[in-house]
């Protein structure tokens, strides 16, 4: 049972988190307003408990509450966006609470738990606002999994958590001239790029065996690879004829597409670049569209009952209307965004999203990210 002093810390905040949802459900504009309100009560709330706890103890440490409210706070910004910048606040927050806790507190139970739904949204958070995770770090990385093997979803993730932090410090460039690898079309793949493209190739058995029913991308080998061995083992990572077994499979898959994209848009800044990867990238592309149609024809296309795959999917959304080279992609990720931000009642999170990703250019611009 909860004492009567946490009971008390946490009730704002699981009310907010509850009306929200309750009142984008209802339509009831009464309801909203009334989680607006309990949404500032219980930010102060939450800024008084921390504050008041670091003037008794110097190193207080947070609880499983502390983490749960950053959270609960960050669930109400994507109903109702208070400004561009509160949602990724509450996840900075949050990491802040679990790194005071430390990784050996989290590799089993909630805190465990809370450590996996954290570490994921902070890849968003890393490339919004260019400063590292101190999830990518490489006690981060191995030792809350010191007591479980990793799945295929945690070695996506490592990828991606490490990932932004090689883009912001130039590890991926279009013609770095500190390339390990020259190509003979004019530009360059980074050293750090190239040990993420082995990681993924490595990575591409264990994700196609989650598919039903995949094939290879023969198309793609014969349309645009001809005998380019290096670019037919990239587009052996692109399957065709695929359907996914649930949720959280179709959302795994949508991550490892994210990351190759994200690694191969910055060497398609040269006319060389994008007539040899622009169709690999749509590939790519169109398997992260597939999955958020999947997501929308699943559980009635309620967001309420699919879980977090609505929220997972919204900035690969994003990054498609940023850096797709088919209009048409960026379009439709642009539609599907504005429709969830209309009709599911995601008004906070796809906001944010649509607000930069009207951007026409389709390579990767580290600045709109």
């Amino acid at each position: 049972m909860l004492s009567n002093t946490i009971r008390s810390y946490v009730r704002a905040p699981i009310l907010t988190a509850s009306l929200a949802l309750y009142g984008t459900l209802a339509h009831e504009q009464a309801i909203v307003l009334i989680a607006y309100k309990w949404y500032g009560v219980g930010l102060n709330r939450q800024r008084k408990r921390l504050i008041d706890g670091w003037k008794r103890e110097q190193s207080m440490i947070p609880t499983v509450e502390d983490i749960s409210m950053a959270l609960l706070s960050a669930y109400f910004e994507v109903f109702f966006s208070t400004t561009s910048e509160a949602y990724f606040q509450h996840q900075i927050g949050a990491s802040k609470l679990l790194e005071a806790r430390g990784p050996e507190d989290c590799q089993t139970g909630v805190l465990h738990e809370l450590f996996q739904t954290v570490r994921f949204h902070m890849i968003f958070v890393t490339m919004i606002t260019h400063k590292p995770s101190i999830f990518a770090t490489e006690q981060w990385l191995t030792i809350p999994f010191a007591k479980r093997s990793k799945t295929v979803d945690d070695r996506v993730v490592d990828v991606l958590t490490v990932m932004p932090e090689t883009l912001l410090s130039s590890g991926i460039t279009g013609t770095s001239a500190t390339s390990s690898t020259a190509y003979e079309h004019g530009f360059e793949f980074s050293s750090q790029a190239i040990s993420f493209i082995g990681q993924l190739e490595a990575l591409w058995p264990e994700v196609e065996a989650l598919l039903i029913s995949a094939g290879l991308n023969y198309e793609g080998f014969a349309t645009y690879a001809g005998d380019d061995m290096q670019l037919i083992q990239m587009w052996r990572c692109t399957p065709t004829g695929f359907d996914y077994p649930d949720l959280p499979t179709a959302t795994t898959i949508a991550f490892y597409h994210l990351a190759w994209t994200l690694i191969l848009s910055p060497v398609c800044g040269s006319e060389a670049g994008r007539q040899r990867y622009g169709s690999l990238i749509m590939a790519h592309c169109a398997s992260i569209l597939a999955v958020a149609t999947f997501v929308d024809g699943n559980n009635n296309g309620s967001v309420y009952n699919s879980g977090c795959s609505y929220l997972r999917m919204v900035f690969p959304l994003r990054i498609i209307c940023l850096i797709s080279p088919s209009l048409m992609q960026r379009q439709s990720a642009w539609y599907r965004l504005e429709r969830w931000r209309t009709v599911k009642g995601m008004g906070g999170i796809c906001a944010v999203a649509l607000a930069s990703s009207e951007s026409q250019d389709w390579q990767l611009n580290l600045d709109q990210i």
